[in-house]
């Protein structure tokens, strides 16, 4: 009885030394303290947890609140499962002052801990508590990508398209998603050894992947050859009356839909350029007036301006110090855009995937809605996707932008639990996760 009741009063001792170490900040954490397994035996007190987990109630799938240590060693800090450290994910973050506060940090689909690696490797695990933990009854997991371009880049007589998408199924495959949607630019210019490629690709998945046009496929829509390649081949798609346009629904989805809305000109930056038809347009806002109490996942090519009508201030774009942005935004202004602009603040149950710049994930350091944005609420939920093939980076002074085709392959792996989206970046050829760059939408 005496040892229980040392060992307990040490615990607190080094409970209170923390929460007074990390600032008036810890004071308020509130309840749901859980504490660490020590891994690898060696003389450690088993009595005393080194590390607690102290969590304010809040949304379950967010963490908030602190982990604090008693150890003046610098540890990094990881989302793991039984299996270990989540494959390539990028830290949570690191400590060496007594606490790690976790502020708003999402939960990575999959996880149930926290790994804690100090100078000798992993030394504790962090319990994430069950009642934080999305619940994984009505999951539904799907992968998004974006320019494919088969045929285009192409080295030492191999197009990187062939590898860096088939990597990219393979991943969703082995992860177990139910369905892959692609924001466009499936070619080079259309060609029909192109769709050859990617029809082949996707060929006995055990997925549906669909996509739409992007820029470089419309030569495609006006040859026969989009309709002949890839909308002939749609199951369970109801088409518009174009015959290029659709919506796919999924009994696994409890009513949300997949629209997918195919860019049919090549036209940027006159008074007169326009990108979509005006019975496109028409026909997207009668399936967004249908389906207004559902989420709309909505794949177009092509991103919007920023709200102020800047090109670089738009979610798929950037602009660097040296003033490089990517100059082929949708013409704002124009008739076609202010339609389509209209819908996507009309309809914020839309999640809107588009493509076109290439930006790798990492660029949002140029700007924090690079990725993503609702701009306040003021538009729908918008996502940026980097290229499968060839993502594209800049640095602060570059003037012209470099290809990492080869190095990096990116998208997103979205978890749909009903009421919340979890949206996980990852590298196909890396295999990071990019834990720090996770979106969390509320359906």
């Amino acid at each position: 009885m005496k040892s229980r009741l040392l060992a307990f009063g040490c615990l607190l001792v080094a409970l209170l030394m923390c929460l007074l170490s990390c600032g008036d900040d810890a004071q308020e954490s509130g309840s749901g303290q859980l504490g660490g397994a020590p891994v690898g035996g060696g003389d450690t007190a088993k009595d005393v947890d080194p590390f607690v987990m102290v969590l304010t109630p809040d949304s379950v799938g967010i963490l908030n609140g602190a982990i604090y240590f008693d150890s003046g060693n610098e540890h990094i800090f990881y989302f793991a499962n039984e299996n270990g450290a989540l494959q390539g994910n990028t830290a949570i973050g690191k400590s060496s002052d007594g606490c790690l506060e976790l502020d708003g940090v999402i939960v990575p689909p999959g996880s149930t801990c926290i790994e804690v690696h100090g100078d000798t490797g992993l030394e504790y695990v962090v319990e994430i508590p069950k009642g934080s933990l999305l619940d994984d009854d009505e999951l539904f997991i799907f992968g998004v990508l974006s320019d494919v371009h088969y045929n285009r880049y192409i080295r030492d007589e191999i197009d990187d398209a062939e590898v860096s998408f088939d990597l990219a199924l393979d991943y969703f495959e082995k992860i177990g998603v139910q369905f892959v949607g692609i924001a466009g630019d499936i070619t080079s210019n259309g060609k029909v050894s192109a769709f050859e490629k990617y029809n082949d690709a996707i060929t006995e998945r055990p997925f549906e992947v669909y996509t739409i046009t992007g820029n470089h496929d419309v030569t495609a829509i006006d040859s026969g050859i989009w309709y002949q390649q890839i909308t002939a081949n749609l199951k369970d798609v109801e088409l518009a009356p174009n015959e290029i346009d659709f919506v796919y629904k999924i009994d696994e989805m409890g009513g949300d839909v997949f629209v997918f809305l195919n860019q049919v000109r090549w036209e940027y930056n006159t008074e007169d350029a326009t990108i979509l038809d005006r019975e496109q347009l028409e026909w997207l806002e009668q399936v967004l007036k249908e389906n207004r109490e559902h989420t709309v996942y909505l794949f177009f090519h092509t991103f919007l301006c920023g709200p102020d009508g800047e090109l670089h201030t738009g979610v798929g774009n950037i602009m660097n110090p040296g003033g490089y942005t990517y100059p082929l935004p949708y013409t704002y202004g124009n008739e076609d855009e202010v339609q389509f602009r209209r819908l996507m603040k009309e309809y914020k149950n839309v999640v809107y995937f588009s493509g076109h710049s290439h930006w790798m994930f990492e660029m949002d350091v140029y700007g924090e809605e690079t990725n993503y944005s609702d701009f306040g609420g003021e538009y729908c939920h918008m996502v940026h996707v980097p290229s499968v093939t060839e993502p594209r980076f800049i640095g602060d002074e570059d003037v012209d932008r470099t290809g990492k085709n080869g190095e990096s392959s990116q998208g997103w792996v979205a978890y749909d639990y009903g009421e919340t989206l979890i949206l996980v970046p990852v590298d196909f050829i890396t295999g990071v996760i990019y834990t720090e760059r996770m979106v969390r939408i509320e359906q």
